[in-house]
């Protein structure tokens, strides 16, 4: 087996354990991540979905959480509005 298939394996296990939050996930992530770092060629050849699966499990490994917040309007005052002092 290649190193390659190797890594695709361990990223279906770790999927599994994501979804099943079992406590082999941190054990699994820190496999993956040598095998690429011996390999870093593995990471050009993986799919999107398995990248997206390291990257759920390095998120949840360091209780991270990303959000976006959605901008509404422009909160700043418009150039007539602002008051010039002529007290000098």
């Amino acid at each position: 087996m290649t190193p390659a298939e190797e890594t695709s394996l361990k990223i279906v296990e770790l999927d599994a354990a994501l979804k099943s939050e079992h406590p082999t996930m941190p054990g699994l992530l820190r496999e993956i991540f040598i095998k690429c770092k011996e390999d870093p060629d593995i990471i050009t050849i993986l799919s999107d979905e398995e990248r997206n699966v390291i990257i759920e499990g390095c998120k949840k490994q360091a209780q991270v959480v990303i959000t976006t917040a959605a901008v509404k309007g422009n909160k700043k005052k418009s150039p007539k509005s602002i008051a010039i002092g002529t007290d000098l």
